[in-house]
């Protein structure tokens, strides 16, 4: 979250002040158990460097192939991204997107 947020504030979307408002309100969402947190297991290292050859043909980063690795682990029911490479990338590896950035920059989804 803090590297989406300081994407979004170094492209200008919101100041620094609104940044750490999101961050402190996201900070309280995870302690209030509204927001679940996964350890880092065993193997996600690897099985991140993977997804690298299904996904080939993208952009994706290693720090977006481990949150797909680590949703792939769990088994979540759906990934929420506001992230078009991320999105497109979890299309690939069929994991279900819920879709919360602009409306016509993802039209991928399943």
């Amino acid at each position: 979250m803090a590297t989406l947020l300081g994407r979004r504030c170094r492209e200008g979307n919101f100041d620094p002040e609104m940044e750490a408002r999101i961050f402190s309100a996201f900070q309280e969402d995870v302690r209030n158990g509204y927001l679940l947190r996964h350890p880092f297991l065993e193997g996600l290292s690897e099985a991140a460097l993977l997804m690298c050859v299904q996904l080939s043909r993208t952009a994706i980063c290693i720090l977006d192939l481990l949150h797909l690795a680590i949703a792939r682990e769990i088994q979540a029911d759906v990934l929420a991204t506001a992230d078009r490479i991320m999105a497109e990338a979890a299309a690939i590896l069929d994991l279900r997107v819920a879709w919360f950035g602009s409306r016509n920059s993802f039209t991928k989804k399943r």
